[in-house]
């Protein structure tokens, strides 16, 4: 009788161990997985178990049942990792809800992620970890999918079997796996580690991931790829900045630039920096022509490796402002251009087709958000839409409200004003008060009083603050050096660039641009990137 109360009991207790989780469905799974009526493929598999914990298998041996009866009653308990697409350390690291829902509950991480969490789009493991080892210096699932299409063809976005296709072929295959790293330009730099490991790629990986990143080797240039350094003929910025069609592709992954640059860019006779340009270095030299005749590429090659150190010019000087196509732009002195080219924008527009602007090699936009007094009928009725597609197309933003401030009550009812229309945006090019109206004093003091007060409040609040004015006023009026701390955003509609002699962060140099798919003119900007 006492071998049945025991037994009764040991079941009793078994009964409140499965009650006390919800029981998932169970669907068609492996019988090595199902245990009590519950799947637990998602952190549980029989031979990473066995591999993984050898004093289970010393124990217990092969039997499957015995096995997942242990990780059951006693292996999610004790922490145990089941799965590769499973840690405890990770799963309760990455969520803070279910630390504090479970605390040191070890069993109930588990048992959500089997119930919930893999269901809700949680991760059980991170996406640079395989068989315990980060790879997160080398590789990242964004780049190694959009970088490997045969991969991504292959698995599709599956952050388990990429890595694993990473660690168990890429790595040894030289693919390019993250933003961070380049294995051919880590190899071609470093002379010591081709001594050291010759044609052992995956050692290059591994190498960085270990110890290069820590003794701050560079594991990747901008500008290198295929172990070639295009530095001579390509830079990263002009690349990006000077081609709408490259931007509209590729936004601003270098790798996936400087990769069409290398395939296709230098075939295609396309300048990529400003010290080089095909067609000035091709009509420049007679020997060139008569030796290259139409082999674009064999241009690029020659400046590269010897036109450059024989002291050759490959481009006609540009430093400054400089007018492209009806556009300007500002070249430092190393010619490389350090602008934004952008619109401002308000009701005047009417409704605009944001996905053409954006083609339109348009970098930013500021948006008018209202004017005047904080009064809901002078909100811009544009200003939400706008917002909302600049947002949705990453297109960085500012936005402006125009004064017609006459008094330190109007002022601060502006102020207020901007505030509640900017709420829970981020608009990370600048807050700007428009201060031009006739209807404002024409008073110095007043007027500098105001501007300052706006960009403390406004800077208090979080943002970037601004004064937009035209160069009359910021040389008449707005003249106080307090205002030098802030963005200046300065209107001069002229063709030989901005005459304003003091720091300024923007110019606005037209009234009269034209943008695709915006329907009659647009005031056009350069926002200064140094």
């Amino acid at each position: 009788m006492k071998k049945c109360r025991k037994l009764v009991v040991l079941l009793l207790v078994m009964l409140v161990a499965f009650t006390a989780y919800p029981v998932k469905s169970v669907s068609a799974a492996s019988g090595d997985t199902i245990y009590g009526g519950i799947d637990y493929s998602a952190v549980y598999d029989k031979d990473y178990y066995i591999s993984h914990n050898p004093d289970v298998y010393a124990a217990i041996g092969n039997n499957a049942r015995a096995l997942l009866q242990h990780f059951v009653f006693n292996g999610m308990r004790e922490g145990r990792q089941a799965s590769d697409a499973f840690r405890l350390s990770y799963y309760k690291a990455a969520y803070s809800d279910l630390r504090a829902a479970f605390g040191n509950d070890n069993k109930s991480y588990y048992m959500h992620y089997v119930n919930s969490g893999k269901a809700e789009g949680r991760l059980g493991e991170s996406k640079t970890v395989y068989e315990g080892v980060d790879y997160s210096r080398i590789y990242n699932t964004d780049a190694y999918y959009s970088h490997n299409a045969d991969v991504a063809s292959a698995f599709g976005y599956d952050p388990r079997a990429l890595i694993k296709h990473f660690v168990t072929c890429g790595i040894n295959e030289g693919r390019a796996s993250s933003n961070g790293f380049d294995y051919y330009y880590y190899r071609t730099r470093y002379s010591d580690l081709r001594a050291a490991f010759g044609n052992n790629v995956a050692s290059y990986y591994i190498h960085y991931m270990n110890n290069g990143y820590n003794e701050g080797r560079s594991g990747y240039s901008t500008s290198s790829y295929g172990g070639v350094d295009y530095s001579a003929v390509y830079n990263f910025d002009y690349y990006y900045n000077n081609y709408t069609d490259l931007r509209y592709a590729f936004g601003n992954d270098w790798y996936k630039l400087i990769q069409h640059f290398a395939t296709s860019g230098i075939n295609e006779g396309r300048q990529a920096n400003s010290r080089f340009n095909y067609n000035y270095y091709r009509n420049k030299y007679d020997d060139l022509r008569a030796a290259f005749g139409n082999n674009v590429k064999a241009y690029y090659t020659h400046y590269m490796y010897n036109g450059q150190y024989e002291g050759r010019k490959a481009a006609a000087d540009m430093t400054g402002w400089q007018n492209i196509n009806g556009r300007y732009y500002y070249y430092n002195d190393m010619g490389d251009i350090r602008s934004w080219t952008g619109i401002d924008v308000s009701r005047h527009q009417g409704t605009i087709n944001w996905d053409a602007v954006k083609g339109d090699g348009i970098d930013f936009a500021i948006i008018r958000v209202g004017y005047g007094d904080n009064d809901a009928d002078q909100d811009d009725v544009t200003a939400a839409k706008n917002i909302s597609e600049c947002e949705r197309l990453g297109i960085p933003y500012g936005v402006y409200l125009y004064s017609y401030a006459t008094s330190d009550d109007h002022l601060q009812s502006e102020i207020d004003h901007m505030l509640r229309l900017v709420s829970g945006h981020n608009p990370t090019m600048g807050v700007y008060l428009d201060m031009e109206d006739d209807c404002m004093p024409k008073d110095p003091t007043t007027l500098n009083g105001w501007a300052y007060a706006y960009l403390e409040q406004i800077t208090r609040a979080g943002y970037i603050a601004g004064i937009y004015a035209n160069s009359y006023w910021f040389n008449t009026y707005l003249t106080d050096g307090r205002l030098d701390s802030y963005d200046k955003w300065v209107a001069e509609w002229r063709i030989d660039g901005c005459s304003y002699t003091k720091k300024y962060k923007m110019w606005q140099y037209t009234s009269d641009g034209s943008v695709a798919g915006i329907s009659g003119r647009v005031d056009m900007n350069a926002y200064l990137l140094d």
